[in-house]
């Protein structure tokens, strides 16, 4: 396996790529592939779970079609890239701009033409992530670029709280029965 292939192999190795699609139960799945990816925060940070969430879904897809471990690892490069890129640099992306910068980490990777481009997928395969991400990813890009987008406001308040505390019971020594 060639390191310099593109984004092959930049993300996820083909021991990540074997070990994350061997695991059948989803929620292992996902904590493996946030092992992976080191995102510590999953469960407590709701961007961090967007992401692992995308990159699930997107390994899922490479699943049901048949990817090989060359494939999944590329197309997962691609579209992470291209989640970091909409989402988060300095300055807003629109959805155009995103299409744009996809179409092109796609192309690198489907017309072999060293040392630019490498042939890892077929056109076939180019219509079907396409298609596949056009209906996923880009039909969700205004919410994901809201949630991506907007610093949410954290409101600290302070209460005044009064608890009372119940009186300590007598021993049970000192007990009488009771018939």
């Amino acid at each position: 396996m060639s390191t310099a292939r593109g984004l092959v192999w930049k993300d996820l190795s083909a021991e990540d790529v074997a070990n994350v699609t061997a695991e059948a139960d989803p929620s292992a799945k996902l904590e493996l592939l946030c092992k992976v990816l080191q995102l510590n925060h999953y469960a407590d940070n709701a961007r961090s779970a967007i992401l692992a969430d995308f990159c699930l879904y997107n390994l899922t897809f490479c699943e049901e079609n048949d990817f090989s471990a060359e494939k999944t690892s590329a197309l997962f490069s691609i579209l992470r890239l291209t989640f970091e890129y909409s989402f988060e640099g300095a300055v807003p992306v629109d959805m155009h701009a995103s299409l744009a910068f996809f179409k092109g980490k796609m192309l690198e990777h489907s017309v072999e033409n060293p040392p630019e481009r490498v042939g890892v997928f077929t056109l076939q395969e180019v219509r079907l992530v396409t298609d596949y991400i056009g209906k996923t990813f880009y039909r969700h890009y205004k919410a994901h670029q809201h949630c991506f987008s907007r610093r949410q406001p954290v409101v600290q308040s302070q209460r005044a709280l009064v608890v009372e505390t119940p009186t300590t019971p007598p021993p049970l020594a000192s007990a009488s029965l009771v018939s």
